[in-house]
């Protein structure tokens, strides 16, 4: 019998990596290909991961597409490194086809469809549609898949919005004509979709996420209060926001300045794509120069405390452009990512003792979610009726607390899939069984030079960051050897003990030494004067022992 198999290879027990594999006999196309940042910082020089795309082509390679949800990071950001090992058609809306061609270097040839919604695009014998929802970023959508396995619905990142900043409601009524029509009777139960793969981000928060057009009434009043610069600091896909709030600010006096490159790059799409239309109320930071504090209104990345972004510039006074006032008022408009709240914590401290004011969700109603709370998880449920339940997009905590919720909720002909990375599912007929078991492996990737990082090399830049390095040439010179000894890194009570230490016991015993073993006796020397043990290279008359 016919069967489509699921294989999840990112964001099920992570946050980011966010990839899937629909598979049938006749064709395979992923869904998604992001990036993950860190989960902490003692990764020294890894600015990201990615699921590793030769793997991926070596396990499945008939793999034929890649279809898009929505542009941010953690669903686009891997694209670069997947089209470069295999030149795929990518789908995806306008606006977010304008941010993968514009993600710096992208790939020249890159063979982008932009699609339409509610627009069926047969592959083989998968029919797939692109549904509109509600997002923090324009244009997100959710899939519908005709599979020879059944019907699937994965919901991408999305949360009822009746008023969303970008004008994009969640479809839900071509949602539900479209469940009707595939309806089946199944005991005292219709099952609609066969499988929901639905978002699990805030499945533990009650009630529901709330509107953006609920937050206007609060950034109105931040302006009027206001009487220098405001700088609002949100991630830079939150061009919903941008929109709102430029239209405060135009309606108050004020122009609205970018600051941050990531910000330029969403808006530069946006006006692409006709989703912003050219307004004089938007300025560049020449023409804001020009301006009295009281007049401008920035939209600054660096919202989750990243060192590099503009916010953290100004904070430290290294700006080229922008210096902190203490008549600024910043406001912190986005939730923290899990392990960024110390960075965030710190660069909250700097604004707060430049004297400028620091507002964020805490305070007043500056932010709402882009992901659905549990009202709006069990209306789309109770749209789609699903067969089967599949938690994705979270921590392995969000997914089992999705997992239990749902229990609550479901009619006994409908089941929960608990799964993990790699963990295969096999539809067929409507009704979903285990399959097998995948390999998923992430690859570091070293943001400075774009390419990945293997793991000897991540190995030496965590023994130079924790240990520090003592670097040891010689030549052979009139009659004995010439030392030299350059230490970096190393933590002494009186700098240059150690160079001294080393560079004694060489001019006496070095002559001794065979030249290979050279390394080996410092380190055992080391150990009476220094807990560490840093990296240690031995050059000889140019050569590296």
């Amino acid at each position: 019998m016919s069967e489509t198999k699921i294989i999840p290879l990112g964001g099920l027990g992570q946050f980011g990596a966010n990839a899937t594999i629909i598979q049938t006999r006749n064709t395979c196309i992923l869904i998604d290909f992001g990036l993950m940042f860190p989960p902490d910082r003692r990764q020294p020089g890894v600015d990201f991961y990615i699921n590793d795309p030769e793997e991926i082509l070596a396990n499945w390679p008939d793999l034929e597409a890649v279809f898009i949800t929505h542009g941010h990071e953690d669903h686009i950001g891997g694209l670069y490194y997947l089209l470069k090992q295999k030149n795929l058609p990518v789908y995806a809306t306008p606006y977010t086809g304008a941010l993968i061609e514009s993600a710096d270097p992208m790939i020249s040839r890159l063979d982008l469809h932009e699609v339409c919604y509610r627009e069926p695009i047969p592959i083989k014998d998968l029919v797939l549609e692109y549904i509109p929802v509600t997002h923090s970023i324009a244009k997100a959508s959710c899939l519908l898949i005709d599979t020879p396995g059944g019907t699937i619905m994965h919901s991408g990142d999305f949360k009822l919005d009746p008023a969303p900043g970008d004008g994009t409601r969640f479809d839900i009524q071509y949602i539900l004509e479209k469940t009707n029509r595939t309806a089946v009777q199944n005991s005292d139960f219709t099952a609609g979709i066969d499988l929901l793969m639905m978002d699990s981000t805030n499945a533990e928060q009650k009630g529901f996420s709330g509107s953006e057009a609920g937050l206007l009434q609060t950034y109105q009043e931040i302006v009027n209060e206001s009487k220098g610069r405001i700088f609002i600091s949100c991630f830079s896909s939150s061009l919903p926001r941008l929109i709102n709030v430029s239209k405060i600010a135009e309606a108050s006096g004020r122009k609205v300045v970018l600051a941050g490159r990531s910000f330029h790059r969403h808006f530069k799409a946006a006006m692409k794509t006709g989703y912003i239309k050219p307004n004089a109320v938007f300025i560049d930071q020449e023409q804001a120069s020009a301006l009295p504090p009281r007049e401008l209104l920035y939209f600054v990345t660096g919202s989750q405390g990243e060192p590099n972004a503009a916010l953290s510039k100004i904070a430290a006074h290294t700006h080229r452009d922008v210096q902190l006032r203490s008549s600024d008022t910043i406001i912190f408009a986005s939730r923290p990512i899990p392990g960024n709240e110390r960075a965030i914590a710190l660069l909250r401290s700097s604004l707060e003792q430049a004297g400028a004011r620091v507002i964020n969700s805490s305070h007043r109603n500056v932010h709402v979610s882009g992901h659905a709370y549990r009202e709006e998880l069990a209306y789309l449920l109770n749209v789609t009726k699903p067969g089967n339940i599949l938690p994705i997009h979270g921590e392995f905590t969000m997914l089992q607390q999705h997992e239990k919720w749902l229990k609550h909720l479901v009619h006994k002909n409908q089941r929960i899939l608990l799964r993990s990375n790699g963990d295969e599912l096999v539809l067929q007929n409507g009704i979903c069984h285990a399959g097998k078991k995948w390999e998923t492996s992430l690859l570091p990737i070293d943001g400075n030079q774009l390419v990945p990082l293997q793991s000897s090399v991540l190995k030496e830049r965590k023994d130079l960051m924790y240990s520090g390095l003592i670097l040891i040439s010689f030549k052979h010179g009139y009659g004995k050897p010439e030392w030299d000894v350059l230490t970096m890194g190393l933590a002494e009570e009186k700098p240059g003990t150690l160079k001294k230490i080393i560079l004694d016991f060489l001019n006496k015993d070095g002559l001794h030494i065979n030249k290979k073993r050279i390394k080996t006796a410092v380190k055992k020397l080391l150990r009476r004067y220094f807990n560490g043990m840093p990296v240690i290279r031995v050059v000889y008359e140019g050569t590296i022992l």
